[in-house]
């Protein structure tokens, strides 16, 4: 992208941004993540409090992370940083499915000049306030600002699947993944789930069409390692072998919502399963295999998703935290002598959801060196 700034101070003093000044470095998470994507680091000159900041940003875009399927682009309109005027201007080909949408202010309408279409939104300073909403109001209500030129959820699914298609087709053969007789569909999750956790741990790679296009399982076996779309491959995988019918979907771990108005695969970061089990969907998260077998971590709970399957019309959604319960229980088992020590036990046991979490806990603790906890 383009940047262009300039920051006035309170005395009306104006420096510009000198663009070597701009530096481009490599986006690190908790150092499970090597990536070839670069963010910008931006220094203002002279910037301190009430100094005011215009900056410009512009992005060129040819093409899409999947080859046909467009774009999609959204930003919030409110942050907690005074925004005094904020001006988006988006053009696209006149032959592009370009489409709009906005929450909390009016819609802009698409206007054609020859060859190109044009969309122009200028807003000001917005009353929003989100203090006294719940976190799904907040998301839902917060205003937004958007545009796409996917065709549609469905081009988005096959397009995608088509990409992924080979690796999707390669056989799982998971080792050591043990069944009672005439397991259930949840029992054969759980025992892939098992068999991941044992064996794999997330790193996520993004080198180049890693971003977008998951590793083949083989190789992620043999690595001892996988980001998000490499594990739901290779759980969906192993499950289909099993004879559970399982599909792999993209969804959102955080807190932007994918709009239904905006098809387009860059509003999604991560990757699940779906396992059909009867008329009811299982949703699992294979970064996350010490959950229960239908429990969501809470940054993917109450979310939009597309499930990669030619069948796909539009966005589902996946649990909700009203779905997901959680319950921690504390159990005092106390034996009191008269005359001696007494004894006491605590048991400590989470359901649903506290489950996952205790057991996430439990492992990157001290006391999980020397004690190994149960499997559920």
């Amino acid at each position: 992208p383009k940047v262009r700034a300039r920051v006035v101070s309170a005395t009306g003093t104006e420096t510009r941004l000198d663009p070597s000044a701009i530096v481009a470095g490599a986006v690190v998470i908790e150092d499970l993540q090597i990536s070839d994507v670069h963010q910008l680091q931006i220094p203002l000159p002279n910037a301190q409090r009430g100094s005011v900041v215009e900056l410009e940003i512009t992005t060129v875009s040819t093409r899409g992370l999947v080859d046909g399927a467009g774009r999609v682009w959204s930003t919030p309109l409110w942050t907690l940083s005074p925004i005094r005027k904020q001006r988006y201007r988006v053009e696209a080909p006149r032959g592009a499915p370009l489409r709009v949408e906005s929450v909390g202010v009016p819609t802009p309408q698409v206007t054609v000049d020859g060859s190109v279409q044009r969309v122009q939104l200028e807003v000001g300073e917005l009353p929003f306030r989100p203090f006294q909403l719940t976190k799904r109001q907040s998301r839902e209500l917060l205003p937004r600002f958007g545009w796409s030129t996917g065709l549609s959820w469905n081009d988005v699914a096959v397009r995608y699947r088509n990409l992924i298609q080979p690796i999707l087709d390669e056989r799982t053969e998971m080792r050591h993944v043990s069944l009672p007789p005439r397991a259930s569909t949840a029992q054969k999750v759980q025992a892939v789930l098992r068999a991941v956790r044992e064996r794999l741990r997330y790193t996520a790679v993004h080198l180049g069409d890693g971003v977008i296009v998951p590793t083949k399982p083989s190789v992620v076996l043999q690595r001892g390692y996988g980001d998000c779309k490499d594990l739901a491959v290779l759980v969906a995988g192993a499950l289909r072998e099993l004879k559970v019918d399982a599909s792999v979907a993209i969804t959102v771990a955080g807190e932007t919502i994918p709009r239904d108005g905006l098809p387009g695969i860059e509003a999604f970061n991560h990757m699940v399963v779906v396992v059909k089990d009867g008329d009811k969907l299982l949703w699992v998260d294979p970064t996350a295999p010490d959950y229960p077998v239908g429990v969501m971590p809470p940054g993917s709970r109450d979310q939009r998703a597309l499930i990669i399957d030619p069948a796909t019309q539009g966005l589902v959604s996946t649990p909700s935290a009203d779905e997901s319960a959680a319950e921690f229980k504390v159990v005092y088992d106390l034996h009191l002598s008269a005359f001696s020590r007494g004894d006491a036990t605590v048991t400590s046991i989470g359901e649903g959801a506290a489950e996952g979490m205790f057991r996430s806990m439990l492992k990157r603790s001290e006391w999980a060196r020397t004690h190994q906890p149960m499997d559920p």
